[in-house]
């Protein structure tokens, strides 16, 4: 009889330990594993830019079993549009805090290029962000190549608000940029990089502009003028099919 009671109190007393760690180890595990992901970042994310980020960590990489610092990169080298990422793991939650490269042009109507000299697909920023963005249009074999863009962004950067607000601008490659005037679509600038911040020869297209409308030109006859830009020291100007005419920038 004692033996058999030693035996049910030794087995009582293993169930209790084992049922003891059992509840200790599923409540490590519920403060340690996250079980929730919180996006904390700035405004000018779009909801559905906040939705594929967290599908990303929800669903394509193991998060709960990650280090932290790990899946901060792995969301950085997915998401390029990130500039910093901080990753904090509370009980239960992982709290995710962002912050994204300044949106800075609209390009074709559908894309954004940022301060990083990226461009990354409109849906991604919110409305209110991107509303007021200079607009632009540019060849879309240009998109990739990344030498170009930084070069194209530090470009983009040092022209005046006034020249968005006049012209249309249009990169057709990496040396030819379109100019195309906003009130008068007949009168358009050929210009290069090099040129496309210089405002003499700018000031000057204007001037021959109003010359060409004060004399009817745009109102009697259907022909197009260009201005080339892309010379030192001078304007060619000249209608479709017409003869060219140069212009000093110094006179």
């Amino acid at each position: 009889m004692k033996r058999t009671l030693k035996i049910a109190r030794t087995l009582i007393i293993t169930f209790a330990i084992g049922s003891g760690t059992f509840l200790v180890y599923r409540t490590i595990n519920q403060l340690l594993i996250p079980a929730e992901i919180v996006l904390l970042s700035e405004t000018q994310l779009s909801q559905k830019g906040h939705e594929l980020i967290y599908t990303f960590i929800n669903e394509e990489i193991n998060y709960k079993y990650k280090p932290l610092h790990e899946i901060a990169y792995l969301v950085k080298n997915q998401f390029s549009e990130i500039k910093n990422i901080s990753i904090t793991h509370i009980p239960k939650k992982l709290i995710i805090k962002f912050n994204i490269h300044k949106p800075r042009f609209v390009i074709n109507d559908k894309k954004i290029f940022l301060e990083s000299g990226i461009i990354k697909p409109k849906h991604f920023f919110d409305k209110n962000s991107i509303e007021l963005l200079p607009k632009l249009s540019l060849n879309e074999s240009l998109h990739s190549n990344k030498q170009f863009l930084n070069t194209c962004y530090s470009y983009l950067e040092n022209i005046s608000p006034e020249l968005f607000e006049n012209y249309d601008l249009i990169w057709k490659t990496e040396q030819e940029i379109w100019l195309t005037n906003k009130e008068q679509p007949r009168f358009s600038i050929l210009s290069d990089p090099n040129s496309i911040n210089n405002n003499q020869k700018l000031t000057l297209c204007s001037k021959l502009k109003k010359n060409i409308e004060s004399k009817k030109t745009f109102s009697f006859t259907k022909s197009v003028w260009f201005a080339d830009i892309r010379f030192d020291n001078q304007v060619i100007i000249f209608s479709r099919g017409g003869k060219g005419y140069g212009y000093n920038t110094y006179t």
